[in-house]
C-alpha cells in the first residue's frame, strides 16, 4: 500500500522541519511528501533545499498566500495525481508518532469497508485536543461536539474532524472530490468532513497519535479579536446552504449565534473595545456567506 503525506506550511519553518522530519521517520514509510508552501518569507525555501536530494519529497511553493484551503487543494490533488492508494493531510504543526501510518494502514487492511481514518490528536503535554474529532448533532443546523475524552480508550467513528492527521483512501477521493479551494481558511476541513461522513464511515484509531503543536495552553492573555474569525462566519453559512437537511431551522440557529455575539462584544471587558471591529466582522462575514462571497478578502489577513 503506498501513501503520500501531504503539508500545507505557512512560515512556521521550524514546525515545518519537525513535521518533515516525524513523517521520514515513519516505520512505514511514505511514497512521498509533498510539501504546499503558502509563499512564505520565514526561510521555509531555504529549509526545503536541504531535502532537494530526497526524491520522496515534492516541493511546491505558489506565488503568493493562496490561503489553508487552496493548499489542501492543491496538495491534495497533486498527490491524487501520483497515484498513491491512500493520502494524509496536516498542516506543519502536526508531528506524527513513529507508529501513526502503520497502525493507520493495519487498520484500514482490517476494516477494509473504511475509506477515512482519523487518529487521537494531543498536545506537547500529552494532553487531548478534543476540538479535532467531532460528533454531528444535527442534520439540519449542522451543529457538532467534540468527541468525548471517555471515548478514547477504544477506536471509534466520527462525523467531523480537522485536516490533522485525516487519512483518506484514493477511491474515497474519487468519490467527493477535492476540497473547497475557495474558503482561504478554516471551515473547508469541516465541510469535507460532511462530504466523506455520507461515503464511508470515519474511524478514529485511537493509539495512533499526532501531536499539534500550535494549540497550546494559554493563561492570562488580553484577548485580541482575529481576523480568521470572518472566514469561519462567511464559510460556515456557505457550508450549512449547501448541506443542511432543513434550512428553515438554520433561520433560529443563526439568530442565537448572533445574539450570543453581540452580547459577548458588549459585555465583556476585553472585547467590548473591539466592538467596532467585531461587529463589522460579524455583518461582512454574513454578508458575504449570504451571497456566496468566496476567496481572499484584502481586509481580513495576516
Amino acid at each position: 500500500m503506498k501513501y503520500a503525506s501531504v503539508i500545507v506550511t505557512f512560515n512556521r519553518v521550524k514546525l515545518l522541519k519537525k513535521a518533515i522530519e516525524s513523517v521520514l521517520q515513519q516505520t512505514v514509510k511514505p511514497e512521498y511528501i509533498i510539501i504546499l508552501d503558502n509563499h512564505s518569507t520565514d526561510g521555509t525555501r531555504d529549509l526545503m533545499k536541504q531535502y532537494k536530494d530526497d526524491g520522496k519529497i515534492i516541493y511546491i511553493r505558489t506565488k503568493e498566500n493562496v490561503g489553508g484551503s487552496m493548499g489542501f487543494y492543491l496538495g491534495l490533488a497533486k498527490a491524487y495525481l501520483l497515484g498513491v492508494d491512500w493520502i494524509s493531510l496536516s498542516d506543519d504543526d502536526a508531528i506524527f508518532e513513529n507508529h501513526y501510518f502503520e497502525k493507520l494502514i493495519k487498520k484500514g487492511q482490517k476494516h477494509p469497508e473504511i475509506q477515512c481514518f482519523t487518529g487521537t490528536v494531543r498536545s506537547a503535554d500529552n494532553s487531548l485536543q478534543l476540538i479535532h474529532r467531532r460528533m454531528l448533532l444535527s442534520n439540519s443546523t449542522l451543529k457538532e461536539v467534540p468527541i468525548a475524552a471517555t471515548q478514547y480508550d477504544h477506536d471509534f467513528c466520527v462525523d467531523g474532524f480537522t485536516f490533522v492527521g485525516v487519512f483518506l483512501s484514493r477511491d474515497l477521493i474519487s468519490k467527493v472530490g477535492m476540497p473547497e479551494k475557495d474558503y482561504f481558511i478554516w471551515n473547508d476541513d469541516a465541510e469535507y468532513a460532511l462530504r466523506v461522513r455520507k461515503v464511508t464511515p470515519i474511524l478514529n484509531v485511537s493509539d495512533a497519535t499526532v501531536y499539534h503543536l500550535n494549540n497550546t495552553k494559554v493563561t492570562e492573555k488580553r484577548f485580541q479579536p482575529s481576523w480568521k474569525e470572518y472566514y469561519g462566519i462567511r464559510n460556515r453559512i456557505q457550508m450549512e446552504n449547501k448541506h443542511s437537511t432543513n434550512r428553515i431551522m438554520l433561520i433560529p440557529s443563526n439568530l442565537l449565534f448572533i445574539t450570543r455575539r453581540i452580547i459577548g462584544m458588549t459585555v465583556k471587558n476585553d472585547h467590548r473595545r473591539y466592538f467596532s471591529y467585531l461587529f463589522k466582522q460579524l455583518v461582512d462575514g454574513y454578508a458575504d456567506g449570504i451571497r456566496g462571497v468566496t476567496g481572499k478578502n484584502e481586509h481580513y489577513l495576516p
